[in-house]
């Protein structure tokens, strides 16, 4: 079994990554190339990670289905 969890409540404005709690382990999927999203990840302290950078905006169902 799976589990994907989001945060009930969503923080935004000047500062609020550092005021946020995140685990130590994540599955990022993202569009971000890995230069960028491993910037965050430092900064948010997630230092066991498996990072999906294939993914497209508005992927079409052939994208879908090459994964």
């Amino acid at each position: 079994m799976h589990t994907i969890r989001i945060p009930k409540i969503i923080q935004f404005g000047k500062d609020a990554v550092s005021e946020a709690e995140y685990p130590k382990n994540a599955l990022v999927v993202t569009t971000a190339p890995p230069e960028i999203s491993g910037r965050w990840l430092d900064k948010m302290g997630i230092q066991d990670y498996m990072l999906y950078d294939k993914v497209k905006p508005e992927p079409s169902i052939e994208d879908v289905n090459v994964v």
